[in-house]
């Protein structure tokens, strides 16, 4: 499952179980312990590696 469609309490629930189930349309009421979880619209960047290698010296001398 890449996301959840709804939440009961804290549990997801993936989109084709909450339709199957019924609980697209109790996530639309207002109250209870059904939520819908909205879609992103895109995936968040990876942020690159930001430190450096601790042994990068060792490298170098491996490869002569």
């Amino acid at each position: 499952m890449e996301h959840a469609a709804v939440l009961i309490g804290e549990l997801p629930v993936g989109p084709k179980c909450a339709q199957r189930a019924g609980l697209m349309e109790l996530a639309g009421r207002k109250g209870g312990l059904v939520f819908h979880i909205p879609k992103s619209r895109g995936k968040k960047p990876v942020p690159k590696n930001q430190t450096l290698d601790l042994f990068d010296q060792l490298e170098d001398e491996a490869h002569v």
